[in-house]
């Protein structure tokens, strides 16, 4: 099998018919077959290590805070179309103040980030 794998990967092909899944090295005059086991060990290291769940970039809070954020801004639109004058008083200064308030909550949700707690001495 090991024969049948060097073999396979000097000649440029991969035995996946083997159960051998990794793509063919591509080998040039400066290598070895010494340099073509040390990758393979690297790869095997690397298949062999257990991979750490990596956190969830927003939490519960930073998805409320989002959803509040749209809502406002769906407000703000709905307020404007609802008034339907060109010089209203609602469309001209509190819908724009609220679509705007709506995305400044959105990014402040994006960007939010909890502090980590410290414990006290």
């Amino acid at each position: 099998m090991r024969l049948a794998r060097n073999l396979g990967m000097l000649m440029g092909f991969g035995l996946t018919g083997l159960g051998i899944d990794q793509p063919p090295l591509k080998l040039c005059k400066y290598h070895t077959m010494a340099a073509v086991k040390k990758v393979q060990k690297g790869r095997e290291r690397r298949r062999r290590k257990s991979r750490k769940p990596s956190p969830m970039v927003f939490t519960q809070k930073d998805y409320i805070l989002i959803v509040v954020g749209i809502v406002v801004v769906i407000i703000g639109y709905t307020i404007m179309r609802i008034e339907n004058e060109v010089d209203g008083f609602i469309s001209l200064n509190v819908a724009p103040i609220l679509i705007l308030g709506g995305y400044l909550e959105v990014m402040y949700a994006i960007f939010y980030r909890e502090k980590p707690a410290e414990d006290g001495a």
